[in-house]
């Protein structure tokens, strides 16, 4: 695929050649055994001449290990996942003389700590003393990834037990801890100051004081510190205890990683996309989102995401034509990674809704956020970019599938007001009392002054059958978003104060209301996008308790139970799920988390 101007990163590798960017997501495909051949462009061949001979090491050193001269891919694949594409080059190839690294940490001895704790300075002079430097970070990287040009030192697949984290610093007691060239200990004990300048993000045209230096590796192993092609910035003149180094010998190479600075805006609406662009991206979708019986698929609105400097993703909405005059078309949002020899999905949502908005940034240029609507919901989703991974959370009544139905009829039987929705064969509020978007809801309320309040707008209280057919949804789910408990997702996990139940009691009287003031924590109705039933009624469980009417066999006979638990979870701890009831209490019962939603029977249709 032809790449558009505007994608081109301005990378810049400062040597007597120009990189060429390589591309290859999510999930990334596997590296090959062998690095991928790329046509050079150097003036000349790197060679070892330069290359002395092994200087003799003691019986308790670590000899050397020679790197033979050659080529290597520099950074991370173009669709990798983890990736830093401001700090990392797209896997270009770079060519480096022969040179030898010390097997271990400073002081390279099996068995010793490694020395940490040093400034660059005193690095340097250390690895001088030996007759030695320190290496460069791109010398350090390809050892790393030896001639396999793995992600991490042992291979592409993250591995927590090749290298644990070597507590007391000892090296050369890891033996699954070595990379393909047989340099050890390379993650796991400490960072390691390399010579090389920082040059990520620096104007080279208008240098704002002495550069940072490299540090390569780390001591913390995890899927994104543990990666050959990881980077830090340090300053040279600080010493660190996390921070060591290991030695080099041979001519330095010369090759540096410079990423000049990235003026483009985070998010740009991209021109019409072309037809072969549109078939390109179209191919890297599901089979069931190309072809659709009765429906025409294509795509539009594109918008080019910059989440982080130099790193481009293309977020489009997908569309769904219906060829039946009477049926109105309906979207997805997708996020598309552009390699130069394939395009990947980085992102989708699971099903269609009538209509997605402009996606706009929210605050961090690491974080969409899109509205989405159907004819009885409405919600936001959010994108968010971390490393090359873009993670959609979207609202619970979006279903999965590749076309939209209509609205459920329930029974056939009638419509309902515009701030209810149709849950089976009944209309229930939207929201808490007072139903209304933004608002707080009622608490503190007792079960007959729900029944009231309801009344008082051609309603009633609904019954405990009524409210968990509601809360489940038509797809029938635990919660109201799924099967499985996610803390967080809806208002349930804020922290539980104790109550004043003497001082509550004494309602009306204003220290009671005082008291309910304080422990009121709930939410503005609808504030989580996340916490919706597939029919779209927000909050029903957190937020607020409500009273409904009981028709049940409970253990107690109370006419009224409190269901959907509240901010801090549901009584006695028990993890919060639609069928939740407390049914402990008398309606006329009092407490600072207890309000209530109304339900009527749908209107006849016309």
């Amino acid at each position: 695929m032809t790449k558009r101007p505007g994608l081109a990163r301005e990378i810049m590798l400062v040597l007597s050649f120009s990189g060429l960017i390589a591309c290859s997501e999510d999930p990334p495909p596997p590296r090959p055994a062998t690095a991928p051949t790329a046509t050079p462009t150097a003036s000349s061949s790197p060679t070892s001449a330069s290359l002395p001979a092994p200087a003799p090491t003691s019986s308790a050193g670590a000899a050397s290990v020679t790197v033979e001269a050659g080529r290597f891919h520099v950074g991370s694949q173009c669709a990798e996942v983890p990736r830093h594409r401001a700090r990392e080059l797209a896997f270009e190839k770079v060519a480096l003389g022969a040179y030898a690294m010390d097997r271990l940490p400073y002081p390279n001895r099996t068995g010793e700590p490694a020395r940490t704790n040093v400034t660059w300075n005193e690095a340097q002079q250390l690895c001088e003393k030996e007759s030695k430097r320190l290496c460069t970070e791109l010398e350090w990287e390809r050892a790393c990834k030896g001639t396999a040009e793995s992600i991490y030192p042992w291979g592409n697949t993250f591995d927590g037990d090749a290298c644990p984290r070597q507590e007391d610093g000892r090296t050369g007691l890891r033996p699954a801890c070595v990379s393909g060239y047989g340099l050890a200990d390379m993650v796991g004990i400490a960072g390691e100051w390399t010579a090389s300048d920082d040059r990520r993000l620096r104007d080279p045209e208008k240098p704002s004081g002495p550069a940072n230096k490299i540090i390569r590796g780390a001591g913390p192993v995890g899927w994104l510190t543990a990666r050959c092609a990881r980077s830090e910035s340090r300053d040279p003149k600080k010493a660190y205890v996390d921070v060591g180094f290991r030695c080099c010998r041979g001519t330095p190479n010369a090759a540096e990683v410079v990423l000049a600075p990235d003026p483009k805006p985070p998010l740009e609406p991209l021109a019409k996309l072309t037809d072969a662009e549109v078939a390109a991206l179209l191919k890297a979708m599901p089979k069931h989102h190309r072809e659709i019986p009765d429906v025409t698929v294509s795509l539009d609105r594109a918008l080019t995401w910059r989440p982080v400097p130099h790193e481009e993703l293309l977020v489009v909405r997908w569309k769904g034509t219906p060829k039946k005059k009477d049926r109105r078309p309906y979207y997805e949002l997708v996020v598309f990674k552009r390699c130069e020899d394939r395009t990947h999905v980085a992102a989708r949502m699971k099903g269609p809704v009538a209509e997605v908005k402009k996606p706009r940034l929210d605050g961090d240029r690491q974080v969409l956020k899109a509205a989405v609507t159907t004819d009885t919901q409405e919600g936001e989703l959010t994108l968010r970019f971390s490393h090359g991974k873009v993670t959609l959370v979207e609202p619970g009544w979006v279903q999965r599938g590749n076309r939209l139905e209509p609205p459920p009829a329930g029974d056939g039987r009638g419509r309902c007001p515009a701030d209810m929705v149709l849950s089976g064969s009944v209309c229930i509020d939207r929201y808490e009392a007072p139903n209304v978007k933004g608002r707080s809801p009622y608490a503190f309320r007792t079960a007959s002054e729900g029944e009231a309040w309801c009344k008082a707008r051609d309603k009633r209280l609904c019954t405990d059958v009524e409210w968990e057919r509601a809360c489940r949804g038509r797809t029938g789910t635990k919660l109201p978003y799924g099967n499985e408990h996610e803390p967080g997702r809806c208002a349930d996990d804020k922290p539980w104060l104790s109550p004043n139940w003497p001082v509550l009691a004494t309602h009306p009287n204003p220290a009671a209301t005082r008291e309910a003031d304080r422990l009121y924590d709930a939410d503005p109705s609808g504030q989580r996008p996340g916490c919706v039933t597939a029919d779209g009624a927000f909050d029903m469980t957190g937020n607020v308790a409500e009273w409904v009417k009981r028709t049940r066999n409970f253990h107690s006979q109370h006419d009224h139970v409190l269901v959907g638990c509240y901010w801090s979870g549901c009584f006695k701890g028990v993890t919060p799920h639609c069928g939740f009831a407390n049914t402990a209490h008398p309606g006329d019962f009092r407490t600072a988390e207890a309000g209530f939603r109304c339900c009527k029977a749908p209107a006849d249709r016309p």
